[in-house]
This record gives structure tokens, C-alpha cells and sequence, in this order.
């Protein structure tokens, strides 16, 4: 199922349903009186068509917002690694092999080469969330409130997430690799 990330609304341009014009009465539906309904039908449309460019320019500049983000991090990091290559072309530049001559104590004696990387965590998050993405999760219904039935349970579980459970794909995911880790060590038992 695919995850819209940005709708453009409104959906029905032209409609007359959109304009509330149509009156409900008896089961019947009848028109409001509408000097010309030609004129009216133009003008919501063009209307909701206006709605539609408003909406799609917000979107655009989200967009553009969140690529100007992502390319200055991406400038960021380039420069960074620029100056570390300057740095080492100069060191490079500066050694000359005839000159200097390490012994193999020397060598030996010096601290060994440590790499250090960084590792980006927790990085979908709320805070990490684009803002596409925070409007569409505010625009949805709260779940219901089924936590008021936990004092009616006797097994001492929460209602609540037997409809929807955030962690479960994550302990789902823990229980499997416990269950892996277990049978490895009961080969490496066997081999032993």
C-alpha cells in the first residue's frame, strides 16, 4: 500500500457537491435557486483550482526546504573532508623518505592507528520527522480510548495495544535474534 506523503487539495474540482448549492429535502435532491448555474460551476472552479495552486506551492516549498537541508549537510561534510585531505597533502608534502628513516622500534613504539566513526542513531524520530509527515499524523483520528478498559482485564495487560502497539514490530525483531543467538550457542555447543 503506498504512503502518500503530500495530498493537493482539493481532490473534486468543479463539483457542485463541493459548493454546498445541492439541498437535501424528502429524499429528493433539488437545486438552490442559481441565476445562471453555467457562471457558478466556472467560478468554483476556478476557485478550487486556485486552492489547489495555494496548496501545491506550500508543498513545493517544503520541498525546496528540506533539499536546501540536506544539501547543506551534504556541503558540510564535503568541506570537512576537503580539509582533512588539504591537511594530509600538506603533512605528505613535508615528509621526504631519504631524509628521515624510521627504525622498526620506532614503529613499534607509536600508537597504532585508531578510526573513529560516527554512526547516525535514532534517526526516525519525532524530531527527525519531515513536516509532510507531522501534518499528516496530526490529521488523523487519536485512537480510541481503550486504556479505560484496563481495569476490567484480569490478565493484567493493556488494552490499548491489542489495537495498536508501536513496539511491536521492534520486539518482534528482538525476540527473533534472541532466538538466533540461542540456537548458535547451542551449535557452538555441539561443536565443542
Amino acid at each position: 500500500m503506498p504512503f502518500v506523503k503530500r495530498t493537493i487539495q482539493p481532490i473534486k474540482i468543479g463539483s457542485l457537491l463541493t459548493t454546498g448549492s445541492l439541498i437535501q429535502t424528502n429524499n429528493k435532491t433539488r437545486h438552490q435557486s442559481v441565476n445562471n448555474e453555467l457562471e457558478q460551476v466556472t467560478v468554483t472552479s476556478l476557485i478550487d483550482v486556485m486552492r489547489q495552486l495555494s496548496c501545491l506551492s506550500l508543498h513545493v516549498q517544503d520541498m525546496f526546504g528540506e533539499l536546501q537541508r540536506e544539501t547543506t549537510i551534504i556541503f558540510e561534510r564535503t568541506m570537512q573532508l576537503n580539509r582533512k585531505v588539504e591537511s594530509l597533502r600538506k603533512e605528505i608534502g613535508q615528509l621526504n623518505p631519504i631524509v628521515e628513516e624510521v627504525s622498526l622500534h620506532d614503529i613499534n613504539l607509536r600508537k597504532p592507528f585508531k578510526f573513529s566513526t560516527w554512526k547516525d542513531q535514532q534517526i526516525v524520530t519525532h524530531s527527525t520527522r519531515p513536516q509532510c509527515i507531522s501534518y499528516v499524523y496530526s490529521a488523523c483520528d487519536p485512537p480510541p480510548l481503550l486504556q479505560l478498559l484496563n481495569t476490567c482485564r484480569s490478565d493484567g495487560k493493556d488494552s490499548l495495544k491489542f489495537y495498536t502497539d508501536p513496539s511491536y514490530f521492534f520486539d518482534l525483531w528482538c525476540q527473533a535474534m534472541q532466538k538466533e543467538s540461542k540456537t548458535q550457542m547451542k551449535r557452538h555447543k555441539k561443536h565443542k
